[in-house]
């Protein structure tokens, strides 16, 4: 389902550019709704997937998005124990859910404060954390805000 979520959103961008830009956007399409092979030359790595999801129109792929994407899938992978693909879909459908509760949010912005708010020993799962993270941007706080107050509340709550 998320899947062809993901993949509904992209071929959206991909009506609303023409040209190079357009064509950039059907590859990543086609990326993903293709059998995943490894030594497929039109697969785009998931981290420009990712970018591309969260700024919602074509970015190169030098683009610094991507790359912070990678760093940020990678770290929350490994602190939260999950396939980085796991964590990128679950930011996608956080940021998502926060828009349908009317909270300007990208899916970058929720995989940062998901990478950013683990603790270590103590913090909930990520889905937990994307969900208190919303709570808190729902209250009307910046994105900047709402990480430097969800660490301090998990902290205390951990006991730290």
């Amino acid at each position: 389902m998320k899947r062809l979520l993901l993949i509904l959103i992209l071929t959206l961008l991909a009506a609303c550019n023409e040209g190079a830009e357009g064509d950039k956007v059907k590859q990543v399409i086609q990326s993903i709704a293709e059998p995943k092979v490894a030594d497929d030359k039109h697969d785009m790595p998931l981290e420009y997937k990712f970018a591309v999801v969260s700024v919602g129109k074509y970015i190169p792929e030098n683009d610094p998005s991507v790359i912070h994407s990678k760093e940020l899938l990678d770290r929350a992978a490994n602190e939260y124990g999950e396939a980085p693909v796991a964590i990128s879909d679950m930011s996608i459908a956080g940021a998502n859910a926060g828009k349908e509760e009317g909270i300007d949010v990208t899916a970058l912005e929720v995989l940062e404060a998901g990478a950013i708010c683990h603790i270590g020993e103590g913090t909930p799962e990520f889905a937990k954390v994307i969900a208190l993270y919303l709570g808190v941007r729902k209250g009307g706080q910046s994105h900047t805000e709402a990480v430097v107050g969800l660490k301090g509340i998990l902290n205390i709550a951990a006991g730290k």
